[in-house]
């Protein structure tokens, strides 16, 4: 089973606490090392800001909350090739808009948030009403990986098993679990563990009977760790 985190978050709570670096956050949502650190540290030659605030500067260590975001903000941006610095207006004036801070975590994407942020990327892209709906459909399904247990943050997150591809709710992320380590969503045991235990010469018919889980979830722990 997943293990609960004898971790002491202090006043940050565990959405918030610095447990990621950013090679780990890459492996874990599919996202280039390098553009997860120009997103939360921005380039070395000042070319652009960054766009996200990570928990903790230097070094670079991220959050639950600061993947969810950026889980959010890559399926954003890779439906339409949107430049960053579009992104980042889009973004602040949706943010001023609806008077709150950290939209891409905000719950009511799902509603009334997530039009006006769609709104404004079509300003800013000039995307028709067509373009605009094709972003709206991606958004909704990209927030269906969430689950929110507080109304206020995400709890879990279900990231991809390949990048650019979407797949079942297979594989969790939960900053209270597995110390923030990706577990089957089933049973709670972590992809790296079934993938070493493969990898060690053990057949995926005698890890499902093991875990007492289906052939198909340990086959998809064991692409999700052997994926780039």
């Amino acid at each position: 089973m997943s293990q609960r985190n004898p971790i002491d978050y202090g006043d940050q709570g565990p959405n918030d606490f610095p447990m990621y670096g950013i090679r780990d956050a890459s492996r874990y949502l599919k996202i280039p090392t390098a553009t997860l650190r120009s997103w939360f540290a921005g380039t070395n030659r000042g070319k652009f800001l960054p766009v996200l605030d990570p928990a903790s500067f230097p070094p670079v260590r991220l959050s639950f909350n600061n993947l969810a975001e950026a889980f959010v903000l890559h399926n954003l941006r890779t439906e339409h090739g949107i430049q960053l610095q579009k992104v980042r207006q889009a973004i602040a004036e949706a943010e001023r808009q609806l008077g709150i801070e950290r939209l891409l975590l905000c719950r009511d994407l799902k509603t009334y948030a997530g039009k006006i942020l769609i709104e404004k990327f079509g300003e800013y892209l000039t995307l028709g009403q067509a373009g605009q709906y094709t972003m709206k459909i991606m958004l909704d399904a990209v927030l269906e990986r969430f689950i929110w247990e507080d109304p206020n943050f995400p709890s879990t997150l279900f990231p991809y098993l390949l990048p650019g591809r979407r797949s079942e709710k297979v594989i969790a992320l939960n900053p209270k679990k597995s110390f923030g380590a990706p577990y089957l969503a089933s049973r709670g045991i972590t992809t790296a563990i079934i993938a070493s235990r493969f990898d060690a010469g053990e057949t995926i018919r005698s890890l499902a009977k093991d875990y007492a889980v289906k052939e198909d979830e340990i086959s998809a722990a064991i692409v999700y760790e052997q994926a780039a």
